[in-house]
């Protein structure tokens, strides 16, 4: 099965870039987690993850990722697994 592909991934900064990057683009949100965009502006939506806006960039911070992912509900089969 193949990985999920960004749908614009000439938008997303080289990955030595994003490894020390403060904040980041929906489409490199997308790039870093491989979370669809509708997904990830339905979140921002609901007030789920945080995104701020300065001069017209939409931009989401590297801390606000991080408690937006750590707050996703386990899936079931983690609650399930046996080694």
């Amino acid at each position: 099965m193949q990985d999920p592909k960004p749908s614009n991934l000439s938008n997303v900064r080289p990955a030595n870039i994003l490894a020390i990057a403060e904040c980041f683009s929906v489409d490199e949100v997308e790039a870093l987690t491989g979370i669809k965009r509708s997904t990830i502006y339905e979140e921002i939506k609901t007030g789920q993850l945080a995104m701020r806006k300065c001069r017209g960039r939409s931009v989401i911070l590297r801390d606000d990722l991080r408690a937006w992912v750590v707050a996703l509900p386990l899936s079931n089969l983690a609650a399930t697994w046996k080694d």
